[in-house]
C-alpha cells in the first residue's frame, strides 16, 4: 500500500510540476503567393507571440510561423498541426477543408466591409470576354480552377482558365 501511495504522490507531483509549465502552442500565418518572409516578418511575430504568451498568464508558449510558399505551408500544416491559422480567403476556400479547420473570425475590408476579397479581371479596355473556350488568368496568388470557376468566377461555367 505504501508503494502505491508514493507511486500515486509522485505521480500527482509529476502532474503538478507538468501544469505550471507554459504549453506550447503552433500559430500559422499562411499566404500563398503573398509578400515579404519569414526571416522578415520575425520582429512582428514575436511581439505576437510574447503578447499571447503575456496574456495567457505564460500558460501558453506560442510560436508563430508565416509562409507564402504554397508547398512549405500545406507541409508545415501536415506535419506541425497549429493550433490556430490566419490565411487568406482563397487559401481557406482551397485547402482547409481538406484540413478539417474551423473558421472562427474573419477580416472585414474596406470599402465593402463584408469580409471577402476581392478579384478583377483586367483586359483592354471595350475588349468582350469570350462566352466559351480557354480564358488565360494570371495571378501571384496559387489559385486552382476549381476555385477559380466556384467561388471568383461562377459566371463563366464554359470558360477553361489557365493559370
Amino acid at each position: 500500500m505504501k508503494k502505491i501511495a508514493q507511486t500515486l504522490f509522485g505521480l500527482f507531483f509529476i502532474l503538478a510540476a507538468a501544469a505550471a509549465q507554459a504549453v506550447p502552442v503552433k500559430i500559422l500565418f499562411f499566404y500563398p503567393g503573398g509578400e515579404g518572409s519569414q526571416e522578415s516578418a520575425q520582429p512582428i511575430l514575436d511581439s505576437l507571440a510574447e503578447a499571447l504568451k503575456k496574456a495567457s498568464g505564460g500558460k501558453l508558449e506560442p510560436s508563430v510561423t508565416y509562409f507564402t510558399d504554397k508547398a512549405a505551408g500545406i507541409e508545415f500544416i501536415k506535419t506541425q498541426k497549429p493550433a490556430a491559422a490566419v490565411l487568406s480567403l482563397d487559401s481557406y476556400y482551397q485547402y482547409a477543408t481538406t484540413w478539417g479547420a474551423t473558421m472562427i473570425a474573419k477580416t472585414l475590408q474596406l470599402p465593402s466591409g463584408d469580409g471577402s476579397d476581392q478579384y478583377f479581371l483586367i483586359g483592354k479596355k471595350g475588349t468582350p470576354l469570350p462566352a466559351t473556350g480557354p480564358i488565360k488568368i494570371l495571378s501571384p496568388r496559387p489559385l486552382d480552377l476549381g476555385f477559380l470557376t466556384g467561388k471568383i468566377f461562377p459566371q463563366f461555367k464554359s470558360l477553361t482558365p489557365t493559370v
